[in-house]
Order: C-alpha cells, then structure tokens, then sequence
C-alpha cells in the first residue's frame, strides 16, 4: 500500500473510532444469540455433571439433553442468517463435583435463575420475531419446568 492510499486508510479507521485495536461495534442480536447459546451449552455441561455425580436422580435425567436441544434452536438462528453457530467452550469434566445431591439441587437452581434472567433481560429489548419466540420458549422450559423441581429438589434434601 503506498503511503498516501496508507494514510487515507488510517484516517478512515481514526473517523470511525476503530483504529488502536478496537473493533466493530457488534450487531445486539448477534451479541445476545452469541450469549445465550453459551449460555445453554454451560448449563448443559452442569446438568451431565450432575447425571454422573448423581446417576438416576431426579431432576437432573434427561436435562443435559435438554439443553443442547436448546443450544441447537439457536444453532438455527444462526444457520437461517447464514451463520455458523460457535462451538461450546463448556464441557461437564470442567464442571465441579457437587455432592452431597442437595447442593447439586442448589447449584442447579442457582444456574437456571441466572439463564432466565439472562433471557428476560434479552426478551426486554428488540429482538426479531424468530429470536423472540426460541428465547421466549427457552425461557420459559427453566422458569416453569427447571426451576420448580429444582426448588422442590433442594427443599427435600
């Protein structure tokens, strides 16, 4: 590049405040796709450590699954932008031993408040109809499903 095409670059990156390492402004759907897809492979490695710690104890069968299922209907958010949706960077050998089962049951409720009300707070802004509606659903499994047998699981033990 010579040195005045250079330096019309460097006053374009300076104009739009991306120069000295700062990137792009991101896109808030992307952004809130990018968290909560995160967000569900992290309670799905939660909930199959607690299947191994815990084998057969309910709540937990089943709910890793669960989660990735809801993992994979954002993974469809992203395939019908023409993206490809990132890879987990959680897995359950990560995911610390919890026994005895009623702190299992309190690590498990702690985790899926804080997923809905990451929801709840994406659910507050704009979203389109299609992110709405898999949010809004997964949302909804944690605070009506989850998270009363998870109180129910912690109050007995």
């Amino acid at each position: 590049m010579n040195g005045r095409v250079r330096g019309v670059a460097l006053l374009a990156l300076a104009a739009t405040g991306l120069g000295a390492g700062r990137m792009a402004p991101r896109d808030p759907v992307s952004d809130a796709m990018d968290a909560m897809i995160q967000e569900e492979f992290r309670t799905a490695a939660e909930y199959e450590r607690l299947g191994r710690d815990h084998p057969g104890a309910q709540p937990f069968a089943g709910w890793a699954e669960t989660e990735r299922a809801h993992a994979e209907l954002i993974a469809w958010l992203y395939k019908d932008r023409g993206r490809v949706a990132p890879g987990s960077r959680f897995g359950a050998d990560a995911v610390p031993t919890r026994r005895p089962l009623a702190a299992a049951c309190a690590a498990a409720l702690a985790a899926e408040e804080h997923a809905v009300r990451m929801y709840d707070g994406y659910l507050q802004g704009e979203l389109p109809s299609d992110v709405r509606r898999v949010f809004r659903h997964n949302r909804n499994v944690g605070a009506l499903q989850h998270i009363p047998d998870l109180r129910t699981c912690a109050a007995r033990r």
